[in-house]
């Protein structure tokens, strides 16, 4: 399929001085530059560790501590900025940059899947306006790279008619990058598995079965790495303090709980072997995941993410029903959002919903036959 396909779903940038281009661009800068006048360049909080690593790299060759690969894109461009003295604003350029470039990609996207612009458009400008998604442009973390390459990733994966060669590389490259970006991008790796199994015609049985098993291999692999690489990462604390948020026990000592082995399959023992505290953190978990909102925002902050959040939420649910008969669309679409969720559910929530906002576009993709049944009743 073409990058930007010709026909109903035409996309914004195929014709470069369309008015849909110039909306979509013209509220990305306005929202852009919010960010920058409300935040600035945010070099404090999260982003210190990332600039100390990136002096760390440059001046000992090597990170403190092995967890660290797992966020490397970003520490790799912040060194990049120090070790040529470049203001970190060329950093700051380069994520909103590459968000602009996956926004109008996603609104291709939205375009061919609907056959539609103007639903397409709506779609898109929800996510341009979507502040909590947009401010960490202006972050020097990792969440504006892997928000950005993630959605980029899903919508060249959604764009895929047949197998190619160039096509499953470009995925394995794309999900091996999200690994070095955040520890969340692990889970793209079985994205990898996916692509043959959604591809038509489907190649052979036994390059399927190939390409399932490297990934799952390469996952499984990665991920036993990730939960022994030390640092900040002690999978078994969350569950030990009984934690929500991800940093705020709610016991003061650890819990009786029975552990045992180590990397996943740490996580497969504890969970057959204390299910009714999993259960319990679970469902806490996941309400947290969903709700959005929390009891240290002020009044009006939760208002106003509850009255732009869900919204979207009950559009998607109602939209479920309509993916029946899209299967090779919504499962690239839903398999991000629900291993996201299974990941929260076995660590913690974030206390700023940084981990929720990663898997957005995908609910706003969920819930977009909505748009267009809304712009066809306008008709």
């Amino acid at each position: 399929m073409p990058i930007f396909p010709t026909g109903p779903g035409k996309t914004a940038i195929q014709s470069y001085f369309s008015p849909r281009f110039w909306v979509i661009l013209s509220a990305w800068i306005l929202v852009n530059i919010s960010v920058l006048l409300i935040f600035g360049i945010v070099t404090g909080g999260e982003a210190e560790k990332y600039i100390t690593q990136a002096g760390n790299l440059l001046h000992t060759g090597h990170y403190t501590t092995r967890n660290f690969r797992l966020y490397s894109t970003t520490i790799w461009l912040l060194a990049f900025c120090l070790r040529f003295h470049l203001s970190f604003a060329w950093a700051v350029g380069l994520q909103m940059l590459i968000n602009l470039l996956a926004i109008l990609y996603f609104d291709s996207t939205v375009a061919t899947i609907l056959k539609s612009q103007r639903s397409a458009l709506a779609c898109t400008l929800l996510l341009v306006v979507a502040l909590p998604y947009q401010q960490f442009n202006s972050f020097l973390q990792t969440e504006s790279l892997f928000q950005s390459g993630s959605l980029l990733l899903i919508c060249y994966l959604l764009r895929q008619t047949s197998f190619s060669w160039t096509s499953a590389g470009v995925i394995t490259v794309a999900a091996l990058l999200l690994s070095a970006t955040r520890p969340n991008g692990l889970l793209y790796l079985l994205l990898i598995a996916l692509y043959p199994l959604l591809a038509k015609p489907k190649p052979s049985a036994g390059l399927t079965f190939l390409f399932c098993l490297c990934a799952t291999t390469l996952f499984v692999t990665l991920l036993n790495f990730a939960m022994g690489s030390g640092g900040e990462f002690d999978f078994t604390l969350p569950f030990r303090r009984e934690h929500i948020i991800c940093g705020c026990p709610t016991l003061e000592k650890d819990a009786n709980i029975d552990t045992s082995g180590t990397g996943i399959f740490s996580l497969i023992y504890y969970t057959t072997h204390n299910y009714r505290q999993f259960a319990r953190l679970a469902i806490a978990r996941s309400a947290s995941f969903w709700k959005v909102f929390r009891p240290y925002y002020s009044p009006l902050h939760n208002m106003g993410l509850i009255a732009f959040f869900y919204p979207i939420f009950l559009a998607a649910l109602a939209s479920l029903s309509k993916w029946r008969h899209q299967t090779r669309t919504f499962i690239p679409i839903i398999t991000p959002i629900l291993l996201t969720w299974l990941t929260v559910i076995l660590t913690c929530d974030d206390w700023s919903n940084r981990i929720f906002l990663s898997i957005f576009p995908f609910v706003l993709l969920l819930a977009s036959p909505v748009f267009k049944r809304w712009h066809s009743h306008r008709k």
